[in-house]
């Protein structure tokens, strides 16, 4: 889920143009897109990265899986490395060796990973939900109403607009619980109200 450094100095300069160019190249594409998690909760409270979170999340609709793969070349020449995550085991709906998650780093020697700084999650539609996979040593299954990814606005951050849940206020609800008042030491693992089913690695 996370990266390895805090978003504070060079790393929050260097997510802030990640977050910019990365963007544009979905919205170029035409594949939709939200901003999800820590990301979404930190411009929707403060209008800011939240300094102590590791990573931005982002939300894409799995049946854009295939042409969000077909961008990597693009994102190689704006300046990133990207990695593909598949999943390990068979979680509700989503069945084993489905594609589950895209991650971005920045790059240095145009070929070793630095900071990974954006993970961009492929959530499944089933019925009138998504659901999606985090974490694969140890999967957890999450899921929204899924007017949370297909409902979307614009939200201005940063000189530029970027897309959000429309009810953002009933998708951080689900997520964060209490999410007007700020709790550094969030653990997802425990308190996520999207988790829905825990998984290990003798689970098939």
């Amino acid at each position: 889920m996370a990266g390895s450094a805090e978003l504070v100095g060079k790393n929050l300069q260097d997510a802030l143009k990640m977050l910019e160019d990365v963007c544009e190249i979905l919205e170029e594409a035409d594949i939709p897109y939200a901003l999800d998690a820590g990301t979404l909760l930190g411009i929707v409270r403060e209008d800011r990265l939240l300094p102590w979170d590791t990573d931005l999340d982002i939300a894409i609709p799995a049946n854009h899986g295939e042409r969000l793969k077909e961008l990597r070349k693009k994102l190689y020449k704006a300046g990133y490395l990207t990695r593909l995550r598949f999943s390990r085991l068979n979680c509700g709906p989503i069945p084993a060796k489905s594609f589950r998650l895209f991650r971005v780093y920045t790059r240095r020697f145009f070929i070793f990973k630095k900071e990974k700084l954006m993970d961009i999650f492929v959530k499944y539609k089933d019925g009138d939900s998504y659901y999606w996979v985090v974490q694969s040593d140890e999967p957890i299954l999450q899921s929204c109403e899924a007017r949370h990814l297909d409902e979307r606005v614009k939200r201005e951050f940063n000189g530029r607009e970027y897309y959000i849940p429309q009810d953002y206020d009933g998708y951080l609800t689900r997520h964060y619980g209490d999410w007007r008042t700020p709790k550094k030491d969030y653990d997802f693992r425990d308190e996520c109200g999207c988790n829905i089913e825990y998984f290990d690695r003798g689970d098939k």
